[in-house]
């Protein structure tokens, strides 16, 4: 059996591959500088955000969506639904 943190982990794997998808579906390079980062307010709602190198909030995602990403498709296509539709609204405004 895998950990909570390595469940996690492995679910962060899944996510940047699907940031390495948008970027290249978006012609948006800066998708694959996006990063994990847990701030104060995702310490208390179990998430971690997804910032850009201005440290700018682009997405938040449940800890327990990452963990559950690796063994249930379901949880992978809401996820990437929700980081399809983040990124777009985040790099967008600059086209």
């Amino acid at each position: 059996m895998t950990t909570h943190e390595e469940q996690v982990e492995s679910g962060k794997k899944i996510v940047r591959e699907m940031l390495a998808n948008l970027a290249t579906q978006f012609h948006e390079s800066r998708v694959n500088d996006l990063t994990f980062t847990l701030t104060d307010q995702d310490f208390d709602y179990h998430r971690i955000s997804l910032v850009d190198p201005k440290l700018n909030i682009v997405a938040k995602i449940g800890v327990n969506d990452l963990a559950d990403c690796p063994d249930h498709n379901s949880v992978r296509k809401r996820l990437e639904s929700q980081l399809r539709q983040a990124v777009q609204a985040f790099y967008k405004p600059e086209q």
